[in-house]
């Protein structure tokens, strides 16, 4: 019976190609299923034999532990020379947009709490 290995519900390309070629480099016999075309399956990377579960997960975890440590260094290397964005370098990049989400953000706010805050 398969076994599932990871989800690919919000997951970057580029980190799924990487899973892919990891289980294909290990010789892991593998299948994916798709979110389909409404998006409301289940979008999935599956092991195919149940004993090769456990190495896939360790493989996926070091992959992981990788990932997250190259991210890291890249980040750091971006603070270093001055090319990360704080918040506010973000918002003052563009403005319409971020203040178009403020508006409605309140407007929101305005619309759910309005009953509770006008008197009888």
């Amino acid at each position: 019976m398969a076994k599932l290995l990871f989800k690919l519900a919000g997951v970057p390309e580029d980190e799924a190609e990487g899973v892919r070629q990891l289980l294909e480099d290990n010789n892991i016999e593998y299948y994916e299923t798709s979110s389909g075309l409404l998006g409301l399956s289940f979008a999935a990377i599956w092991i195919k034999q149940d004993d090769a579960i456990e190495l896939a997960n360790e493989l996926l975890n070091n992959f992981q532990h990788e990932r997250y440590l190259r991210a890291k260094k890249d980040q750091e290397v971006a603070r270093q020379n001055g090319t990360s964005q704080n918040y506010l370098q973000a918002f003052i990049q563009s403005p319409l947009l971020n203040l178009l989400v403020i508006l409605f953000v309140l407007a929101l706010l305005y619309f759910v709490l309005s009953p509770f805050l006008v008197p009888a």
